[in-house]
């Protein structure tokens, strides 16, 4: 299982128990006993630490970055963005398809194109 599948299925079980988790709260809002209570306080602890398990394990998953760049002629050119993609294919098929209207016989006097930062 690739990384960022993995962290969407966590996403999916966190964002569950929240829902649960306020559900329960609109059910009970004033007479919440102890035991309900620790439930609560037990789901949104495995809540924050599995949110810290996927902030972590994202630092250390590769994007594949694409720079988007401004040129016009007589003022040169500047980076307009930065893209991130998940894949290398998903990084080049934006490349291909962003440039694909740069295809003129003559260069215009102002265009924008993409490349991929390595």
């Amino acid at each position: 299982m690739k990384p960022q599948e993995l962290i969407k299925k966590i996403e999916k079980v966190i964002n569950a128990n929240k829902k649960e988790i306020i559900a329960f709260s609109r059910l009970h809002p004033v007479n919440i006993s102890s035991i309900d209570k620790s439930k609560n306080e037990m789901f949104i602890k495995q809540n924050e630490l599995w949110q810290q398990a996927i902030d972590e394990i994202k630092k250390h998953i590769k994007k594949y970055k694409v720079e988007i760049i401004e040129s016009e002629a007589g003022w040169g050119q500047k980076t307009d963005s930065v893209k991130e993609f998940d894949t290398e294919k998903e990084a080049d098929d934006f490349v291909t398809t962003y440039n694909a209207p740069n295809n003129k016989p003559v260069t215009p006097g102002w265009y924008m194109y993409a490349v991929r930062i390595k």
